[in-house]
């Protein structure tokens, strides 16, 4: 229980190797000789590298929530590599009360991390793992490293873009590892995590080039272990990807499973391995053989349903306007067998949001609607609205059919996914939707798409409703054409047609 109240979940050792391996990696060659983990718990770090012969005994120092205490040996710019998992959260949560008022007397004298902007929030009530990251800077030698596990928030949330301001004045992010989404998944906890790696610049002033950062992880066991804790065979299938790409020139690019992305291209920017993987892929250079354009090219109209606030959820009106909402879309289309309708230029009914044959719909937020890339086309000629949470995209010069087909690809998605990946709901706003990239394909190669949607496809969603096996056919046709248009934007087939 004490963990959990500390906010700690121990790490698996596999975990751990994973952390030594890519740290090891970084250094090209050599060992740390002074090694410290200031949130040590059961030790598991300091174990796995006393085992693997990484590090000798005397040269290893472990200590339990280190944020302000003095320890025999502990000083200052001392080590070669700052490692650990500390826990995350309100420190003010985490913490002993004993420990609490001691940092309230240390003040600003020993963190500052988190101070910027005028935000000058008492330390208490910091995240604890900004705490232990500027410890961690404070602990390590000018050119040693740091390699800490780390919340999905420290590298992806746009409010701490100025904590990662501040780590970047004072070291090199050289990696970002993703860790398999169940890794840390107990009851009551679900956090999804990277290993950080940082290497302390020995020139605070300068203002050289950065290394390239190197990014792997979250996509490479995507799909494994879902819905059970993360095995050790899963971790070490991502170690080895890890360790494999490392063993080659870390100059740039990409692979399956790792990329490396230019650090001025990140600096003061989101860290987080699903966002760059999706901002690498945007160009779709390495997916597509098609010149490209954005997507707000195209764009004559974009909207969303009527916000009403202070009023309750509009009743049901029988032969009304239909309302697509979130709910309406499944994975090949609308299902709008039990839509909701409202009175007809009534306040739920403004003209704006209106839909027409042909427009694209997007449901612009939530986990099992645009977290699940689900959108469509309406196809019906009959008065409809949107909801305040579906998007309206009326698009000229390019077919509907064609542009969802692609944002439901791997290229489109890629880039979907890199936006709205982070912290809380997924969301996407109107100029991350114009930002999209589209390949120029020809017109009628686009138009393909929507005949062979509309000839394979929707007959079988259309009775998909209390039919399993006409949904599941709809659906199969539906990831064949996706298919084709993937391997079409590559160059492995010369048409879409079948």
């Amino acid at each position: 229980m004490r963990g959990k109240r500390l906010a700690q979940f121990f790490t698996p050792p596999a975990v751990a190797e994973l952390t030594w391996k890519l740290s090891l990696a970084l250094l090209g060659g050599g060992r740390f000789d002074r090694v410290i983990d200031p949130a040590a718990g059961q030790g598991v770090f300091l174990d796995v590298g006393l085992s693997n012969g990484w590090l000798d005994f005397d040269a290893a120092y472990g200590i339990e929530l280190d944020l302000c205490g003095a320890f025999a040996g502990v000083r200052a710019g001392s080590f070669d590599l700052v490692i650990g998992n500390p826990p995350f959260g309100a420190t003010m949560r985490i913490l002993p009360g004993w420990a609490i008022e001691r940092l309230k007397r240390l003040g600003d004298s020993r963190f500052c991390i988190g101070t910027r902007r005028g935000a000058n929030r008492p330390l208490p009530t910091r995240q604890i793992e900004h705490l232990f990251v500027e410890r961690a800077l404070q602990l390590v030698r000018a050119g040693g490293m740091i390699s800490l596990i780390l919340p999905e928030g420290f590298v992806a949330n746009v409010r701490y873009q100025a904590i990662r301001n501040w780590v970047e004045e004072r070291a090199d992010l050289m990696a970002v590892v993703g860790l398999p989404p169940n890794t840390f998944r107990r009851p009551g906890l679900n956090a999804l995590t990277s290993i950080v790696v940082l290497r302390r610049r020995l020139d605070l002033d300068s203002q050289g080039r950065r290394p390239a950062v190197f990014m792997a992880g979250r996509e490479v066991s995507r799909g494994a272990g879902a819905g059970r804790t993360v095995g050790d065979s899963e971790v070490e299938l991502l170690s080895r990807a890890v360790t494999t790409q490392l063993s080659k020139e870390p100059a740039s690019g990409t692979t399956a499973d790792s990329m490396f992305v230019s650090g001025d291209d990140m600096a003061r920017k989101r860290w987080d391995v699903t966002y760059w993987r999706g901002v690498v892929s945007k160009s779709l250079s390495s997916v597509s053989r098609f010149a490209e354009s954005d997507l707000g090219d195209f764009i004559q109209h974009l909207t969303y349903g009527p916000i009403i606030t202070g009023e309750p959820a509009p009743a049901h009106v029988t032969g009304g306007i239909p309302v697509i909402r979130q709910v309406d879309f499944v994975e090949t289309g609308l299902c709008l067998g039990q839509v909701l309708r409202v009175e007809p230029d009534s306040a739920h009914d403004p003209r704006r949001s209106r839909v027409q044959a042909g427009d694209l719909l997007l449901p612009r937020s939530g986990v099992g609607s645009l977290g699940r890339n689900r959108m469509a086309v309406y196809m019906n000629a009959r008065a409809a609205n949107v909801g305040c949470f579906v998007d309206l995209i009326r698009l000229a010069g390019i077919n509907p059919f064609y542009v969802w087909m692609l944002l439901r690809s791997e290229p489109g998605w890629g880039q979907i996914r890199s936006l709205i990946n982070g912290v809380g709901t997924p969301n996407i706003n109107f100029s991350e939707i114009r930002s999209l990239r589209v390949p120029l394909i020809p017109m009628y190669e686009q138009d393909i798409v929507e005949t062979r949607y509309r000839e394979t496809v929707w007959p079988h969603h259309r009775r998909g409703r209390g039919q399993p096996a006409s949904r599941e056919r709809a659906w199969r046709n539906f990831q064949r054409i996706r298919s084709d248009l993937e391997a079409y934007l590559a160059g492995a087939s010369t048409t879409l047609l079948r």
